[in-house]
Order: C-alpha cells, then structure tokens, then sequence
C-alpha cells in the first residue's frame, strides 16, 4: 500500500518538475540571447534601418563627405537609403526634426555646411583658386574666389537652427532684399 500511495505524488512532482524545467529552460535562453550573447546585424541595407538610425545614417554620411568630399559616393549612399524619394529632401528634412529636438551638435553643423560648399564654390570641379585665365578674363579667378568668401560669410553665420527658426544676421537678410536676389539667372 505504501507503494499505491507514493505514485500520485510522483506523478504530480514530475509534471511541475517538467513545467519548472521548462520554464527555467526559456528563462536562462531568454537571459543569453538578450544579455550575454545578443544577435548582432550585420551588413543591413540603408533602407531597413529603423527612423532613428536612419537619422544617424545621414548624418554619418556627411560626416564622411567632410571627409573624402566625394559627392558621387554620398549622393549613392543617401539614394540606398529611400530609392524612390529625392535625397536632398529627406536630408533637409533629417536636419530639421534634429535641430527641433534639440539633437545637433554645432561643430559638426560647421563641417558639414563647410563640405557642402565645396561643390557649390568649385570652378569646372576645381577649387578657385587653382584656375587660371589669360589676357581679358585674367581677374576672373578673383571673381571666383570673392563668390566663394562670399558663401563662406553667409554660411559660418547661420547655424542650422537659425535657418530653421528663420533668424538671419543683418548681412545675408540685407542680401535678400537686393535686386535681382530672387531671380534665377
């Protein structure tokens, strides 16, 4: 008899025992795959990032572009990001929710507003002052230097917050209202 009555109790401390297994099995695979041994991606493409690391994408992108100033590879890289949409759009766009949130770091606005003027001062892809020119248009490359300190002035100005806030110093507002400012020659 004293064997009849021990096999309920068996059979009962075996199945919690499986349940307690099995929960502490979940719980310690659980604690590695988050803790000790978290699945790390790899090799993502831009366009799978979620909207935070998508931010810091472009952002690393021109960061780059400081650095090797290779716009084919930037404007490649933004492209990878959104395929179907205009890149300089959605990076206007990323600058302006992280200066509202308060998320831009000023010296790494400089350098980037810096990078951008590259392209935009360049003479047939040069920089200015490595042009040169002969008999009338021999001051041309002055021209084209005095274009180029002209940016850099209304550039190192204006940070990205004031652009966004519409604050403008006295010289680029001044510009604005010149003649002639607001047509495309």
């Amino acid at each position: 008899m004293d064997s009849d009555d021990r096999q309920p109790a068996e059979r009962g401390l075996s199945w919690w025992a499986l349940l307690l297994g099995l929960a502490f099995g979940i719980a310690a695979a659980l604690v590695y795959t988050w803790e000790i041994d978290p699945v790390i991606e790899r090799n993502t493409a831009p366009w799978q990032l979620s909207e935070a690391d998508r931010e810091d994408y472009v952002i690393a992108v021109a960061l780059s572009y400081t650095a090797n100033q290779d716009l084919a590879l930037a404007f490649d890289r933004l492209r990878a990001l959104r395929p179907s949409q205009d890149v300089w759009s959605l990076v206007a766009d990323i600058a302006c929710n992280r200066i509202k949130t308060g998320q831009v770091v000023t010296n790494n606005d400089i350098r980037v507003i810096r990078a951008l003027e590259g392209p935009l001062a360049a003479v047939r892809g040069e920089p200015p002052e490595d042009t040169e020119y002969a008999g009338p248009a021999g001051h041309l490359r002055d021209v084209w230097v005095a274009t180029r300190a002209s940016m850099r002035t209304v550039l190192e100005r204006n940070s990205l917050a004031d652009i966004v806030e519409g604050h403008l110093p006295e010289g680029p507002a001044q510009m604005l209202d010149q003649p002639g400012a607001w047509e495309r020659r």
